[in-house]
């Protein structure tokens, strides 16, 4: 887990930087030559951005989105939930 708290705007540039391969991800037709590096690249940088400490309360609502959407998708990921409790609880306690 990245422990390093980055300022909000850093966090929401790697926000729209994940946002723009997700993206790109959901545009590239199936069974393309590079699907599978466009996947991986956009799940690389999301696991990042979810490890990352919240800056605020806005990161924290991207990130519940983030686990509701694995959750529909029948996925989930104990340390993306362990990530957001940890973030509520920093933050809660400024």
């Amino acid at each position: 887990m990245n422990n390093e708290i980055i300022t909000p705007n850093a966090w929401q540039q790697q926000m729209e930087a994940v946002e723009g391969l997700r993206a790109q991800m959901e545009a590239t037709p199936l069974d393309t030559e590079n699907e599978d590096e466009i996947v991986d690249r956009y799940a690389d940088a999301r696991d990042s951005l979810m490890q990352t400490p919240a800056p605020d309360l806005v990161a924290v609502q991207w990130k519940v989105v983030r686990l509701k959407e694995q959750g529909m998708d029948g996925l989930f990921v104990k340390a993306d939930a362990d990530a957001v409790i940890s973030d509520i609880a920093r933050l809660s306690s400024c």
